[in-house]
């Protein structure tokens, strides 16, 4: 066992092993292995309870067969309190969505609060960043820092976005891995020469804010006999340049930052970092919330990784990376300094601008250095983190190339060996292969303050140590009298076919042997121990019987034993676990992409039983048939795709029932008309076919199925369009004849007229030829409706030709006319022979309607319409032409005026 064996604090670690140790965290497998604390839902109460009852037990009774009577009572702890439950091996149940968190007041750039009173800075964006990285949200509350650490130990918020770690603090939270190191800087007011290192700060008075890590590190250095503890640091610099304190212990960036803010020109930092006060930021969270820790852990891993901690890191703290003196200040500064003393100021102002950007550059060197050093250990230990989780979870990982400590709860098997050890008095320690200490108990001083002090008799120990871990089989164990003269023994831990530890148990007597007390008078003249306190550690060593540590050193075989096959039997539960979950997320894509699929196809996709029972439709039979999917499940196949013949309205034939007695395709007969659920018929052409297994065996059918209503509509349209045509044809080819006809009638009468003499005649001769003429464009309007033509428009006012077709419809009744036409009517683009018509018809509709005599008002005006403001006409200029008598309005037409 090496010389670090003395320390009691298993806390304290190497930095690589600081950040491993929260894997047995981030891999919630080994949260429900049995027995083990560190590998169960079981709390450590109960399981160090349960233990130290058996363990009375046993003390009460003969030495005779304890051994095995302390075998089966562990066997019984493990079997009663034993839950595994692989469901929940990736849950954390006691995490609520939305985490508790606060923000000091001012600690930038780490920690502010923005003018609208919220919580805002570096650490608190990280924070959202990683919880939103494990789909959980946070809410942020404000206060003085002292009272927000105290909150955070009773429970009233879940974690502190920044939180340094100090031994202080080790005791009462738990803290992910480091975000960001940085080191302390000593401000005071410019000009002050007294200070230079931070030994000069004996005599001085010194403020900090209360419950930061400065405070605790001025006091637990004790660097002052005046520390002054203050509420924020805004507070510190305030009463600082006042004059009446000599200094601030903050960390460097933080205060250049609030000074800026302060806009305070009269405090700096001095050029020299304080090494000792080293702060490890981190996220905080109460102790033994192991929960919470474990998702902290697993965001802040993925945000790393994925770029936001960069990105957020270079907003917040890129602009004070680059310093950079204006033109505009070296404008101010030769200014203010020239005009009072010329040349000789000039020369001062050139020496001070090059001492200032020295400062500022050797300032922002140190910054960049620390950003990179955190950087640097950030990435190592991303990398470490990875390769941890990619060993234990994949399995390709080799098992080879963890540590003891990746696998186990070190803090539990502490507890658990220091119950034991005042149980039993028995010291116990935990080594990793390569000597390491993870757990060291009731270690005894004439080994902490002699033997492993001394180089020489600590030689032994190392030599023990070796001899020990030499040739021992798993299950067995070894003892040895180390040549400092006391008993050592050891059982090794394995892992699949690898020795990954050793338990050791040691620093004793036999009951049954003597003490040679003169012999270790020598060896203390021998290594210059003070014979009196050694002497004194030697009666403290204690003795057991052989039967006492016989069951010892088998109860700790065992455990050891538990260790390594649960810790085995855990990994490749995980990989099992991940490689199942990795199929269950290969079946989830699969079936999504079949999801999908279905839901992009157009056509309506109906699948049953062997039974014609409805196992699914996709989106289009859903709007087809009227029925949702889960509804319509398990229903026979008639009740949802109801089905008749259009023409017959009979009951079609089941078409699974075909696809079943045919073993092959089949389509629909013409005219199938689908009934909808809320009674909508629509026409549909469909197919179904067999769905058959990997072996050929028919287990179901499909239908697929499309709405053929409107195309029908389109057919039937294009066979009336046909027979229009064809009437077309019929009527132009009639109206070219009554035109031939007409025109013969025109000429004749032409000649009648020529030829007429007396007056009446004449009169009555030119009213047939207008007739005639109208009977023309009547006939002329046939013959472009044949042709499919386009009516004959032209641009030109509607009065008097629309008062001259009403006179003309109404002459010879008893039914007359009248005009209103509003002034500047605008121009209309018509077809004269179509508008004639349509007054023909109207002024004949009225006359009928008066069959006693009346009047008809015609009235035209202009009008505009808005966008929207009509429902069948776009926005522009219209005519609204009205015909009406007092009482009835008959109808009325608008022309575009197309201005």
């Amino acid at each position: 066992m090496q010389e670090n064996l003395t320390t009691n604090n298993t806390k304290k670690q190497n930095p690589v092993r600081k950040y491993v140790k929260y894997l047995q965290i981030a891999v919630p497998t080994f949260h429900t292995i049995p027995f083990i604390g560190c590998f169960t839902k079981i709390t450590e109460q109960k399981l160090v309870a349960v233990f130290l009852s058996r363990m009375r037990y046993i003390n009460n009774i003969k030495h005779k067969g304890f051994s095995l009577y302390f075998c089966i009572l562990l066997g019984s702890s493990v079997i009663v309190y034993a839950d595994f439950d692989s469901n929940n091996i990736y849950s954390y149940t006691n995490i609520n969505m939305v985490v508790k968190s606060a923000s000091e007041y001012d600690y930038p750039p780490y920690c502010i609060v923005s003018q609208d009173g919220k919580a805002d800075g570096f650490s608190v964006e990280l924070l959202r960043a990683t919880l939103s990285a494990v789909d959980r949200d946070v809410e942020f509350k404000t206060g003085p820092w002292n009272e927000l650490k105290q909150e955070l130990k009773d429970g009233t918020i879940q974690v502190l976005p920044l939180f340094g770690r100090t031994p202080e603090r080790e005791a009462m939270y738990d803290f992910t891995f480091p975000y960001l190191s940085v080191h302390g800087a000593i401000f005071v007011r410019k000009g002050d020469k007294r200070i230079k290192t931070i030994d000069d700060l004996a005599d001085k008075s010194v403020l900090v804010m209360r419950g930061d890590n400065a405070e605790e590190f001025a006091r637990r250095k004790n660097i002052s006999s005046n520390i002054i503890a203050v509420e924020t640091y805004a507070d510190a610099i305030e009463l600082l340049n006042s004059g009446k304190y000599d200094a601030v212990i903050t960390q460097r960036l933080m205060g250049i930052q609030l000074l800026n803010k302060m806009e305070c020109k009269t405090v700096v930092p001095l050029d020299f970092v304080i090494h000792d006060f080293r702060q490890d930021f981190c996220f905080g969270v109460k102790d033994g919330d192991k929960e919470l820790l474990s998702l902290l852990n697993e965001g802040l891993s993925i945000v790393i990784a994925d770029g936001t901690f960069d990105k957020l890191h270079a907003k917040w703290f890129g602009p004070l990376l680059i310093y950079r003196i204006s033109f505009k200040q070296l404008i101010k500064y030769f200014l203010i300094i020239f005009i009072p003393f010329a040349g000789l100021s000039s020369l001062l102002l050139i020496f001070i601008l090059h001492r200032e950007v020295k400062n500022k550059t050797k300032n922002l060197r140190q910054e960049i250095e620390e950003r990179k050093h955190a950087e640097e250990t950030l990435k190592r230990s991303e990398a470490s983190v990875r390769n941890k989780l990619k060993i234990i979870l994949e399995p390709e990982g080799n098992i080879a190339d963890l540590d003891l400590s990746d696998i186990i709860d070190v803090k539990v098997i502490q507890s658990i060996m220091e119950d034991f050890y005042k149980l039993t008095g028995m010291l116990g320690a935990l080594l990793d292969s390569s000597g390491n200490v993870l757990v060291a108990v009731g270690w005894q001083d004439i080994c902490k303050n002699f033997h492993r002090c001394h180089p020489e008799s600590s030689k032994n120990c190392i030599e023990s140590d070796t001899i020990l871990t030499t040739d021992v089989q798993p299950g067995e164990f070894k003892a040895y009298r180390c040549k400092n003269n006391m008993w050592d023994m050891v059982t090794p831990i394995i892992l699949g076919d690898r020795h990954v530890g050793n338990v050791f148990i040691g620093q004793f007597f036999y009951e049954d042997e003597e003490v040679d007390v003169e012999l270790f008078k020598q060896q203390a003249k021998l290594y210059g121990f003070d014979e009196t306190e050694y002497l004194v550690a030697l009666e403290k060593v204690p003795h057991f019987s052989r039967e006492t540590v016989n069951a010892c050193m088998h109860f700790y075989s065992k455990l050891a034993d538990i260790i390594a096959t649960q810790s085995y039997s855990a990994i490749k539960m995980s990989r099992m676990l991940v490689a199942s979950k990795n199929t269950e997320l290969a079946l989830a894509d699969e079936k999504e992409r079949l999801a999908v699929t279905l839901r992009s196809i157009g056509d309506g996709v109906i699948t049953t039983d062997m039974q014609g029972n409805v196992i699914m439709l996709n989106k289009a039979a859903e709007n087809l048939t009227g029925w949702k999917s889960d509804e319509a499940a398990g229903h026979p196949l008639p009740d949802v795709f109801n089905i008749i013949n259009e023409i017959t309205r009979k009951k079609c034939e089941n078409p699974v029932e075909q696809v079943l007695a045919t073993s092959g395709t089949i389509k629909l007969a013409n005219h199938t008309c689908l009934i909808s659920k809320n009674g909508r018929e629509i026409i549909i052409a469909d197919s179904g076919a067999p769905i058959r297994d990997a072996e050929g065996k028919i287990i179901g059918v499909v239908l697929v199925f499309r709405d053929m209503t409107e195309k029908q509509k389109l057919d039937e349209s294009i066979q009336k369009t046909q027979k229009l045509e064809s009437l077309g044809i019929l009527a132009g080819g009639i109206a070219h004849d009554f035109n031939n006809l007409l025109g013969g009638i025109f000429g004749y009468i032409e000649l009648a007229l020529q030829e007429s003499t007396e007056t009446n005649v004449s009169t009555y001769l030119a009213e047939s030829l207008s007739n005639v003429e109208r009977a023309r464009a009547l006939t002329q309007q046939l013959l472009t409706f044949a042709k499919g033509g386009a009516p004959i428009k032209k641009l030109e006012t509607l009065f008097p030709f629309v008062d001259e077709t009403v006179q003309f419809a109404l002459s010879g009744t008893s039914v007359s006319s009248i005009s209103d036409v509003q002034e500047g009517l605008w121009l209309c683009e018509f077809d004269k022979n179509q508008i004639a018509q349509v007054i023909d018809n109207i002024s004949i509709n009225a006359q009928q309607a008066m069959p006693n005599g009346g009047t008809i008002e015609v009235s035209a005006k202009n009008v505009i319409f808005e966008e929207h403001s009509h429902p069948s006409l776009a926005a522009g200029k219209y005519i609204k032409l009205s015909f009406k008598r007092p009482w009835y309005r008959y109808t009325k037409r608008v022309f575009s005026s197309n201005l």
